[in-house]
């Protein structure tokens, strides 16, 4: 596995539900057999993805921690309520309605 620095700065953190076959009548969280992944975007191009067991807070602030520094950080995220512990870890926060 490849070390990489520390996201600084901006960055846009995001999840997504994916499958290897497109299911046109069914969108969402709540379809079955979806794979979850997380992934960090910082402005200037870098990016981190990986797959993750859930979404769930506890689930993304320890990959959070490992990849910025939580408390120099501006993070722009959808309204997901996982993100939401993010201000508990003393994380700067703008929530972008998508």
């Amino acid at each position: 596995m490849q070390k990489i620095s520390k996201f600084s700065g901006e960055i846009e953190i995001d999840e997504g539900y994916f499958r290897t076959k497109r299911a046109r009548d069914k969108r969402g969280r709540g379809m079955a057999n979806k794979t979850p992944v997380f992934g960090m975007l910082k402005r200037d191009g870098k990016v981190y993805s990986g797959i993750v067991k859930n979404c769930p807070t506890n689930e993304l602030m320890p990959i959070l921690s490992e990849f910025s520094d939580l408390d120099t950080l501006l993070y722009y995220s959808d309204c997901w309520k996982a993100y939401d512990g993010l201000v508990n870890y003393e994380a700067k926060t703008r929530y972008l309605k998508v």
